[in-house]
Protein backbone atom coordinates (compact mmCIF):
# COMPACT_ATOMS: atom_id res chain seq x y z
CA UNK A 1 0.00 0.00 0.00
CA UNK A 2 1.30 3.45 -0.87
CA UNK A 3 0.14 6.56 1.04
CA UNK A 4 -0.11 10.26 0.16
CA UNK A 5 -1.00 11.57 3.59
CA UNK A 6 -4.68 10.60 3.91
CA UNK A 7 -4.90 9.10 0.41
CA UNK A 8 -3.18 6.09 -1.11
CA UNK A 9 -3.06 3.26 -3.58
CA UNK A 10 -3.50 -0.39 -2.66
CA UNK A 11 -4.02 -3.72 -4.34
CA UNK A 12 -6.20 -6.72 -3.79
CA UNK A 13 -7.33 -10.06 -5.19
CA UNK A 14 -10.59 -11.98 -4.90
CA UNK A 15 -11.92 -15.28 -6.22
CA UNK A 16 -14.04 -14.76 -9.35
CA UNK A 17 -15.40 -18.29 -9.86
CA UNK A 18 -14.60 -21.63 -11.41
CA UNK A 19 -14.79 -22.88 -14.99
CA UNK A 20 -14.12 -26.21 -16.63
CA UNK A 21 -11.49 -26.57 -19.31
CA UNK A 22 -8.48 -28.51 -20.52
CA UNK A 23 -5.10 -27.39 -19.19
CA UNK A 24 -2.70 -26.92 -22.13
CA UNK A 25 0.30 -28.09 -20.07
CA UNK A 26 -0.90 -31.18 -18.19
CA UNK A 27 -3.79 -32.03 -20.54
CA UNK A 28 -6.21 -32.64 -17.69
CA UNK A 29 -9.94 -31.87 -17.87
CA UNK A 30 -10.18 -29.72 -14.73
CA UNK A 31 -12.20 -27.08 -12.89
CA UNK A 32 -9.91 -24.04 -12.99
CA UNK A 33 -10.04 -21.46 -10.23
CA UNK A 34 -10.41 -17.89 -11.50
CA UNK A 35 -9.03 -14.96 -9.51
CA UNK A 36 -9.47 -11.22 -10.05
CA UNK A 37 -6.63 -8.87 -9.10
CA UNK A 38 -6.87 -5.10 -9.06
CA UNK A 39 -5.41 -1.88 -7.73
CA UNK A 40 -7.49 0.79 -6.02
CA UNK A 41 -7.29 4.38 -4.89
CA UNK A 42 -8.46 5.05 -1.34
CA UNK A 43 -9.22 8.05 0.84
CA UNK A 44 -8.98 7.45 4.62
CA UNK A 45 -8.80 3.69 3.86
CA UNK A 46 -12.13 3.82 2.00
CA UNK A 47 -11.73 2.46 -1.55
CA UNK A 48 -12.94 5.02 -4.09
CA UNK A 49 -12.28 3.31 -7.44
CA UNK A 50 -10.53 0.26 -8.87
CA UNK A 51 -8.15 0.17 -11.82
CA UNK A 52 -5.78 -2.31 -13.46
CA UNK A 53 -8.18 -5.25 -13.20
CA UNK A 54 -6.73 -8.59 -14.40
CA UNK A 55 -8.06 -12.16 -14.37
CA UNK A 56 -6.04 -15.32 -13.80
CA UNK A 57 -6.84 -19.05 -14.05
CA UNK A 58 -4.99 -21.70 -12.04
CA UNK A 59 -4.90 -25.41 -12.91
CA UNK A 60 -5.41 -27.56 -9.79
CA UNK A 61 -3.37 -30.45 -11.27
CA UNK A 62 -0.10 -28.75 -12.24
CA UNK A 63 -0.56 -25.34 -10.51
CA UNK A 64 0.26 -23.47 -13.73
CA UNK A 65 -1.10 -19.93 -13.95
CA UNK A 66 -2.78 -18.44 -17.03
CA UNK A 67 -4.04 -14.94 -17.78
CA UNK A 68 -7.50 -14.37 -19.24
CA UNK A 69 -8.92 -11.53 -21.30
CA UNK A 70 -10.71 -8.96 -19.16
CA UNK A 71 -14.05 -9.35 -20.99
CA UNK A 72 -14.01 -13.14 -20.52
CA UNK A 73 -13.05 -12.74 -16.87
CA UNK A 74 -16.01 -10.42 -16.28
CA UNK A 75 -18.38 -12.95 -17.90
CA UNK A 76 -17.00 -15.71 -15.66
CA UNK A 77 -17.36 -13.51 -12.57
CA UNK A 78 -21.00 -12.84 -13.47
CA UNK A 79 -21.62 -16.58 -13.93
CA UNK A 80 -22.34 -16.43 -17.67
CA UNK A 81 -19.50 -18.78 -18.74
CA UNK A 82 -19.16 -22.40 -17.60
CA UNK A 83 -16.22 -23.59 -19.68
CA UNK A 84 -13.26 -22.13 -21.55
CA UNK A 85 -11.07 -23.34 -24.40
CA UNK A 86 -7.30 -23.64 -24.50
CA UNK A 87 -7.18 -20.61 -26.82
CA UNK A 88 -8.57 -18.44 -23.97
CA UNK A 89 -5.63 -19.32 -21.69
CA UNK A 90 -2.34 -17.39 -21.97
CA UNK A 91 0.51 -19.02 -20.03
CA UNK A 92 2.09 -16.82 -17.37
CA UNK A 93 3.83 -19.33 -15.05
CA UNK A 94 4.69 -22.94 -15.87
CA UNK A 95 4.69 -24.83 -12.57
CA UNK A 96 4.58 -28.26 -14.22
CA UNK A 97 8.21 -28.62 -15.37
CA UNK A 98 10.27 -30.68 -12.96
CA UNK A 99 7.25 -31.77 -10.89
CA UNK A 100 7.14 -35.53 -10.24
CA UNK A 101 3.75 -37.08 -11.09
CA UNK A 102 4.30 -39.73 -8.40
CA UNK A 103 5.44 -37.94 -5.24
CA UNK A 104 5.09 -34.26 -6.21
CA UNK A 105 8.76 -33.44 -5.59
CA UNK A 106 10.11 -30.46 -7.58
CA UNK A 107 13.23 -31.50 -9.48
CA UNK A 108 15.92 -29.42 -11.22
CA UNK A 109 15.27 -28.38 -14.81
CA UNK A 110 16.42 -31.02 -17.28
CA UNK A 111 15.99 -33.99 -14.92
CA UNK A 112 14.81 -37.21 -16.53
CA UNK A 113 14.00 -39.03 -13.27
CA UNK A 114 12.73 -37.84 -9.88
CA UNK A 115 15.52 -37.27 -7.35
CA UNK A 116 13.28 -38.51 -4.49
CA UNK A 117 11.40 -41.57 -5.81
CA UNK A 118 13.16 -42.36 -9.12
CA UNK A 119 10.02 -42.22 -11.25
CA UNK A 120 10.40 -41.01 -14.84
CA UNK A 121 9.46 -37.40 -15.52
Amino acid sequence: MFFFGIMGIGSGAKPAGEVSGVCPLCGGQVRMNIARSYSYFHFFFIPLFKFGVQYFATCPNCASVYSLDKALGEEIRLGNVGSISQADLHLMKNNRDGLCPGCGHRNPTGSTFCNRCGRGL
